[in-house]
């Protein structure tokens, strides 16, 4: 069986295989240009999965230094956010503050005066 398959489709037939020197020369022609380019494709294959894994290598590296940015502009935010409520608690005591000196001067002015 191998021997007719390895004839089939360059010369001779498929029972047979090659007729003749010729014909089993430019078989073995045609089969070393097969596994020339087949290992023209595995090597370029192999060239595209390392490209791959450097390239998702580089993905993760950068993944991991946008994830840290990304954390410590989530803490800014929250001591900003924290800050802010401060000042808005200060903001309200204040503005308390102000209406009961208000309502104090206001009774002062409309008590009688001793005078």
């Amino acid at each position: 069986k191998e021997g007719r398959a390895a004839g089939a489709g360059v010369g001779g037939d498929v029972e047979t295989g090659p007729r003749n020197l010729d014909e089993a020369k430019d078989q073995i022609k045609s089969l070393r240009s097969k596994l020339s380019a087949a290992i023209h494709t595995q090597n370029a294959m192999d060239t595209f999965k390392m490209k791959a894994a450097e390239v998702n290598r580089s993905l993760k590296r950068i993944e991991q230094r946008l994830q840290v940015k990304v954390d410590l502009c989530r803490e800014a935010v929250n001591r900003k956010d924290t800050l802010l409520r401060k000042l808005v608690e200060k903001y309200q005591q204040s503005g308390e503050e102000l209406r009961r000196v208000r309502e104090e001067m206001k009774a002062k002015e409309e008590s009688p005066s001793l005078i």
